[in-house]
């Protein structure tokens, strides 16, 4: 059954796996709250575009069995403490501070 009083303010945990996503998009709704953000086996070239959204409580996220081809600017996401990016084609890191 379907409960009407979600609200995207309510979401902290978002299971998008195996979707065939190729852009990360729009999740500016859930950025008050979101704290993990699962996207593995889908077809992610980037995740440039990631920090523009203001995921500024994300704790976890996992990009794995993807097709990333370089990751940046990632330290923006201040809260992330876990970052799953195995399996994927990265060929350049920058601007990550370890």
């Amino acid at each position: 059954m379907f409960n009407e009083g979600i609200r995207s303010k309510d979401i902290k945990i978002i299971y998008l796996n195996l979707n065939q996503i190729e852009v990360i998009d729009n999740l500016e709704v859930f950025k008050d709250n979101l704290e993990e953000l699962f996207l593995q086996g889908n077809r992610i070239r980037s995740i440039d575009n990631i920090h523009s959204q203001c995921l500024s409580k994300l704790k976890k996220l996992d990009i794995s069995n993807n097709q990333l081809k370089s990751l940046r600017n990632i330290n923006i996401l201040q809260s992330l403490s876990v970052l799953n990016i195995e399996n994927n084609n990265i060929s350049s890191i920058k601007g990550i501070l370890l």
